[in-house]
């Protein structure tokens, strides 16, 4: 695809001006104007692949963060008919975003202990596909297990899991 089209969409879909892209690209607050002007970039001079994806708007990585607790909240809720004690927090999240959508990856951690831990931990696994997360302003788009442990005869169940949640624009 030709550099200037590509740049004219990503301005478009994000909210970076001409003049912040060319200086944070390549040093040259001009640049996007010289290119609409019928310039052609030197080799050195296009900018760098990281510019190719969505920056983080403001406020993103707070609300991310929020949005992983809110995430931990409804796993945890999703527990309340187990008699034992449920757990669950995020161990880390990081930005997503794909060329139309902003996200966040979230990895939590649920621990189940107390009788038919191991029990609960299977029911969860077993609906976790067809669960409706509802997160105010986002949508769960996938939730897997990344890893599992059980122990004590069914008193214990650790699960780890990652989220991918998107914007709900």
């Amino acid at each position: 695809m030709h550099l200037l089209r590509r740049i004219e969409r990503f301005l478009r879909a994000t909210d970076f001006t001409a003049t912040r892209l060319g200086r944070e690209a390549v040093s040259d607050p001009r640049f996007v104007f010289d290119l609409r002007s019928g310039r052609e970039p030197r080799r050195n001079r296009v900018p760098r692949p990281r510019l190719a994806r969505r920056p983080r708007r403001p406020g993103f990585a707070a609300m991310g963060r929020s949005c992983g607790r809110a995430l931990a909240a409804l796993i945890r809720g999703s527990f309340a008919d187990f008699d034992g004690k449920a757990i669950v927090e995020v161990l880390a999240e990081r930005d997503w975003a794909s060329v139309t959508f902003c996200g966040a990856r979230h990895r939590l951690q649920a621990i189940l202990v107390g009788a038919g831990a191991v029990g609960a931990a299977a029911d969860f696994l077993k609906c976790m596909g067809e669960m409706e997360l509802t997160l105010p302003g986002h949508i769960v788009a996938d939730i897997a297990l990344i890893a599992e442990a059980r122990r004590d005869g069914g008193g214990y169940a650790w699960l780890e899991l990652e989220a991918l949640t998107i914007e709900d624009r």
